[in-house]
């Protein structure tokens, strides 16, 4: 029952207090969204089923300090998610923009309501950076978790290009790679190719996303196959 009220909560903040701002200094900003499937780096997270998300933001500008909390539909078969069919990414970090350079720093705790394998939860570590150009942008994250999902230390890599394009578009495409220690875990590649645009002040993006991993090395409901991605995005 928890986690209906935690979606009840997100939904009545977000059509309640679309401008919840305490100062220019203190902002919260609030995003809901319905995607064909989630995806997290090149895997499906929800059987490859829609999934309903939304998530709050806080930023203290002077002092560059920012948290928020991304709610998500998961799979919650016993070889999902173990009886969780609600994920939650409670983030706490810093971040600092010198010119056209943004730094930063943040963990990310991944917590999983009813789940009978408290493995599950699990916490990363983030260092990222972004360097601006006139057209474009280009990305580059590393993560660390020294549990992950009870399989010990995982790292993950990710470079990413974004492009403005003509009639208000933008385009990225990021090459990501994951490291396992635990052997049973195959490290592998994800790619993803994304076209996005406004309209009406709704966010709307296709992506393709696929992995380089085969059929064989990824099981139900962590499909790794190739596929497209809609996803209908309001943003307050």
């Amino acid at each position: 029952m928890f986690r209906t009220y935690i979606k009840l909560l997100l939904i009545f903040i977000l059509f309640t207090f679309p401008n919840l701002s305490f100062s220019s200094n203190h902002q919260f900003f609030f995003n809901l969204s319905l995607s064909s499937d989630y995806r997290a780096r090149g895997l499906s997270q929800n059987n490859k089923d829609p999934a309903l998300q939304g998530g709050i933001d806080y930023i203290n500008f002077p002092s560059g300090l920012f948290a928020g909390i991304l709610i998500s539909q998961v799979d919650d078969s016993v070889t999902g998610y173990n009886e969780a069919n609600t994920e939650t990414d409670w983030y706490l970090g810093w971040a600092q923009q010198w010119k056209k350079t943004t730094v930063k720093l943040f963990a990310t705790y991944y917590y999983y309501f009813d789940t009978l394998n408290k493995d599950n939860n699990t916490s990363e570590y983030f260092l990222e950076l972004k360097q601006e150009f006139e057209n474009f942008s280009v990305e580059a994250r590393a993560s660390h978790s020294e549990d992950w999902y009870g399989f010990g230390d995982a790292n993950y890599y990710v470079a990413q290009l974004n492009l403005s394009l003509p009639y208000q578009m933008d385009l990225s495409a990021s090459y990501g790679k994951s490291e396992f220690a635990f052997p049973f875990l195959v490290d592998y590649e994800d790619y993803e190719i994304k076209l996005s645009k406004t309209i009406s002040a709704v966010d709307l993006s296709l992506a393709y996303i696929d992995t380089d991993m085969s059929d064989s090395q990824c099981f139900k409901p962590f499909y790794c196959d190739e596929t497209l991605v809609l996803t209908i995005t309001k943003n307050w």
